[in-house]
C-alpha cells in the first residue's frame, strides 16, 4: 500500500464475492489467508477503504487472474458407445469417444481389431471412415494420460454388412377397406442395404392418411369415402427402386347421424314424433343408447322413430346409438327433453283425428285419443259420443274415459275406428262432455273412402287424373313449374305419389316422402323417369343418358352415364327386392343392374315406333315394354295383356259408360292393377252436357253411384277425381 503511512481496511474479492472479512492495513500491508478457493480460474481484486477519507481516497487494485490446478487426474470415459452396424462402402459415423482426466487423455485400441477402413483419432477420439470389408469386428478403446491406470471402454462389436443391395418389399399388402372416422394403420417393409426409404408413387392416398418415409408406416383417419389406388416405391440408391403392386383401398362412409335434433320442449298430451336417421356402409341399425325416455314416448329401432304422447312433466335425458356390421358406430349427443305441463284446460289429442284413405267397406285399425286434464281440479262426469254427418262410419271401439274421474295432470284414453261406407270424404266429431270449464271438448275426425282398384295419369303440367280407386293427394297443376313433369310414381301403399320434373325436381304428395332431388344440380341430360324403392323410403331418378341419381334407401347399382348410347334412355323400373333396376332406351335396348336380370329386348331394325316406357311383373321375372304406337311387348314368361289402343272405347267394369277417347299422355311406370272405369276430375258443366247425361248424373248422385261422364271429359288438374 503506498504510501505506507495510509491506514484503513482492505476487502479481498474473488470476482463479486468477498473472500472473508475486511483486514486492516499495517505499515502499508494487508494480508489474508484462505482455503476456500476451488480448483478453477479466479479473478482476484483488493478494495481499500481509508480511515481518513480527507487524506486518502477509496481505491481498487488491478485484477489478478489466479488459476488453481490439481496436480493430476486419472482418465474416465464419458462416451464409449458407437453405432454397432455399418455397411460396406457406406461412410460410418463419425462417432467421438470422450473421457475426462488431467492431463487430457489420448485414445487407442489396445485390444481387438478396428473395422477395416475406419480410423481412431488419438487426440480427439473420433472414429470415422468407410468400411472396406464385411464381417464382425470387436475391439476395446483405451484412454491414457499417464496418471493411474488407463480407462477402458466395454468390448465393442461392429457388424459390417456386405456391399449395398437393392431394395425388395417384404410387406406390401395393406387392408383394402377403411372406414371414415376410424383409425387406419399398416407398415410397409423392405429389405436392402442401406435401409430403403418409402414414398407414394402413382395415384393418391385416401384423404386423411399419410406415409412415413423412414418407417413405411401408413396411418391416419380417413375423412373421405371413395376408392383410392396407388403404388409405394422403396429406394436406397442401390440398383432399381422396388415398387409395390397396385394397391386399392376402398374407404366406406362410417356411421354418421344425419338427423339427431328432436323437439326438446313438448307438452303433456301433445302428439310427438321424430325420426332419427344415420348413414353408413353397410347401412347401420339404430338402438336406444342410455338414459330415460319421457313416459308416453317409445323408440322404434327399425324406423328410428321416436313417437307417442307425453304423459308426465319433467326433464328426461337419453342417447340413441347406431352401428353397422363393418364395426363403425356413432352415438348422438346427450338429448334432454323437457316435457311441460301444457295449457290449463282439458284437451283431446291427437286433434284432429285423420284416418286417411280407406277401401270402401273396410275398417281401419283403431286410433287412440287421449283426454288430458291440465286443470287444477279433478274432471268428473265424463261422457263420450260421436256426432256429425258421417257418425255412422266412426265407431267408439274402446272407452276408458266415460264414468271415470281424471285427476289434475292425469289422463284417460278412448279408441275410435273408421269404416268407409262409400267413396269420398267422411267426417264426424268426437265429443266429450265433463265437469271441466269449456265442456264439451270436441275432436274433428275424417276419413276418405276409396275404391281399391285404379290408377293415375299425369300431365306435363303436373295435373293428376285418378281412375277407379286411385285417390287424389295433390298436384302441381296450379303451380308455375320451371320444367315440365316427366314422371309419376306411386308410393308402395297406394296412398301417395311423386311427380318429377325434367330438371329432377321432386313433388311428394300423400304418404310419398321427399328424400332429395337434382333440382339444384346442373344435369348433362334431362331426367326422363323415376322408380321408387319397394319400402317407399327412397327413389331413383334416371336421365336420358342413363345417369342414375339415388335418394333415401335407393342404392346406386350402375348406370349408362359413361356409355355411348344409340338411343336415349326413356324410362326405368325397379326389381321387387329393391336391389336392382332396368333402364330402357327408345330403341328397346335394355340395361340391367344389381339383381335385375336381362330377359330380352326389342332393339333392332324391326322396331318401327320408339319405346316410351316399361313396367315390371310383381315377381320380377318379366317386364313389358310399351311403344309409342300403343304396342305392348312381352318379354320372357309374362302373358301379354290385352292391347288397348287409344282409339278403342273400353267397356266399364261396373256397367258405366264406355271410356272416352283420350289423347296420348306421357307413360309413367308403376304397379299394374285391375283396369277400372275412368272418372273425370270434375263433372262436365251443364253447358256441355246433354239432357240425357244430366238426368243420369242426377240419378247416380241420389243412388250414391259413380258419376257418368261425357265423351269429352273436362279435367281439372288440381282436384282429385269425384267419387
Amino acid at each position: 500500500m503506498t504510501p505506507s503511512v495510509a491506514t484503513g481496511t482492505v476487502q479481498f474479492k474473488d470476482g463479486a464475492a468477498n473472500l472473508g472479512a475486511a483486514v486492516s492495513v499495517t505499515a502499508g500491508t494487508a494480508t489474508l489467508s484462505t482455503n476456500s478457493l476451488s480448483q478453477a480460474t479466479h479473478n482476484l481484486t483488493a478494495f481499500f477503504t481509508p480511515t481518513d477519507t480527507t487524506a486518502f481516497k477509496f481505491s481498487t487494485s488491478n485484477v489478478v487472474v489466479y488459476v488453481l490446478n490439481p496436480s493430476s487426474a486419472a482418465p474416465a470415459f464419458t462416451a464409449d458407445s458407437p453405432p454397432t452396424t455399418a455397411a460396406m462402402g457406406t461412410p460410418y459415423g463419425p462417432y467421438t469417444f470422450a473421457a475426462t482426466g488431467l492431463p487430457p487423455p489420448t485414445f487407442s485400441v489396445p485390444t481387438g481389431t478396428l473395422v477395416p477402413g475406419l480410423t481412431l483419432n488419438p487426440t480427439s477420439g473420433q472414429l470415422s471412415g468407410t468400411p472396406t470389408a464385411a464381417g464382425s469386428f470387436s475391439f476395446i478403446v483405451a484412454a491414457t494420460n499417464g496418471v493411474g491406470s488407463p480407462a477402458l471402454s466395454p468390448s465393442i462389436t461392429i457388424v459390417v454388412a456386405a456391399s449395398g443391395t437393392p431394395p425388395s418389399f417384404t410387406a406390401a399388402s395393406p387392408p383394402t377397406t377403411a372406414i371414415t372416422g376410424s383409425p387406419y394403420s399398416y407398415t410397409f417393409t423392405a429389405s436392402g442395404n442401406p435401409a430403403p426409404d418409402f414414398r407414394v408413387g402413382t395415384g393418391a392416398l385416401p384423404d386423411g392418411l399419410g406415409l412415413d418415409s423412414t418407417t413405411g408406416l401408413l396411418s391416419g383417419t380417413p375423412i373421405t369415402a371413395g376408392t383410392f389406388t396407388f403404388t409405394i416405391p422403396a429406394s436406397n440408391g442401390v440398383g432399381t427402386p422396388a415398387t409395390s403392386p397396385s394397391i386399392t383401398i376402398v374407404v366406406k362412409p362410417g356411421v354418421v347421424f344425419t338427423h339427431d335434433t328432436p323437439l326438446l320442449t313438448p307438452a303433456i298430451g301433445d302428439p310427438y314424433t321424430y325420426t332419427f336417421t344415420a348413414t353408413g356402409d353397410p347401412a347401420p341399425t339404430l338402438a336406444f343408447g342410455s338414459g330415460t325416455l319421457p313416459p308416453g314416448l317409445t323408440f322404434d329401432p327399425a324406423t328410428g322413430g321416436l313417437s307417442g304422447i307425453p304423459t308426465t312433466a319433467g326433464t328426461f335425458a337419453f342417447t340413441i346409438s347406431a352401428a353397422n356390421t363393418a364395426g363403425s358406430s356413432a352415438t348422438t349427443p346427450l338429448i334432454t327433453i323437457t316435457v311441460g305441463a301444457g295449457p290449463s284446460t282439458v284437451i283431446l289429442t291427437p286433434s284432429p283425428v285423420n284416418f286417411g284413405n280407406r277401401g270402401v267397406g273396410t275398417t281401419t285399425a283403431p286410433q287412440v285419443v287421449m283426454l288430458v286434464n291440465h286443470t287444477p281440479s279433478p274432471v268428473t262426469g265424463i261422457r263420450v259420443s260421436i256426432a256429425g254427418k258421417g257418425a255412422g262410419e266412426f265407431a267408439l271401439v274402446a272407452d276408458g274415459c266415460s264414468g271415470t274421474t281424471v285427476a289434475p295432470g292425469g289422463s284417460c284414453t278412448m279408441s275410435v275406428a273408421f269404416t268407409a261406407g262409400g267413396g269420398g270424404l267422411r267426417t264426424a266429431v268426437l265429443t266429450v262432455a265433463d265437469s271441466a270449464p269449456g265442456s264439451p271438448q270436441t275432436d274433428p275426425m275424417s276419413g276418405r273412402g276409396v275404391r281399391t282398384n285404379g290408377y293415375w295419369l299425369g300431365a306435363t303440367d303436373g295435373g293428376i287424373f285418378g281412375f277407379g280407386g286411385a285417390g287424389f293427394f295433390g298436384s302441381t297443376g296450379s303451380i308455375h313449374l320451371n320444367n315440365p313433369i316427366v314422371a309419376l310414381a306411386a308410393s308402395p301403399d297406394g296412398k301417395g305419389y311423386w311427380e318429377t320434373g325434367s330438371d329432377g325436381g321432386i313433388f311428394a304428395f300423400g304418404t310419398a316422402t321427399f328424400f332429395g332431388s337434382t333440382g339444384s344440380i346442373h344435369l348433362n341430360k334431362p331426367i326422363v323417369g323415376m322408380a321408387p324403392t319397394p319400402d317407399g323410403l327412397g327413389y331413383w331418378l334416371v336421365a336420358s343418358d342413363g345417369g342414375i341419381f339415388g335418394f333415401g334407401t335407393a342404392t346406386f347399382l350402375g348406370s349408362t352415364g359413361s356409355i355411348h348410347l344409340n338411343k336415349p334412355i326413356v324410362g326405368m323400373a325397379a326389381t321387387p327386392d329393391g336391389l336392382g333396376y332396368w333402364l330402357v332406351a327408345s330403341d328397346g335396348g335394355l340395361f340391367s343392374y344389381g339383381t335385375a336380370k336381362f330377359l330380352g329386348s326389342v332393339a333392332g331394325p324391326s322396331q318401327v315406333k320408339p319405346i316410351v316406357g316399361m313396367a315390371v311383373t310383381p315377381d320380377g321375372l318379366g317386364y313389358w315394354l310399351v311403344g309409342a304406337d300403343d304396342r305392348t311387348v312381352r318379354l320372357r314368361d309374362r302373358p301379354l295383356p290385352r292391347v288397348h289402343r287409344r282409339h278403342e272405347a273400353q267397356p266399364a267394369d261396373r256397367g258405366d259408360d264406355a271410356v272416352p277417347e283420350l289423347q296420348p299422355l306421357t307413360l309413367f311406370p308403376g304397379p299394374f292393377r285391375r283396369r277400372a272405369p275412368a272418372q273425370s276430375a270434375r263433372p262436365p258443366t251443364a253447358a256441355t252436357d246433354s239432357p240425357d247425361v244430366r238426368a243420369k248424373r242426377r240419378a247416380s248422385r241420389r243412388a250414391g253411384a259413380t258419376q257418368y261422364q261425357t265423351q269429352v271429359p273436362r279435367f281439372s288438374r288440381s282436384t282429385r277425381p269425384a267419387s
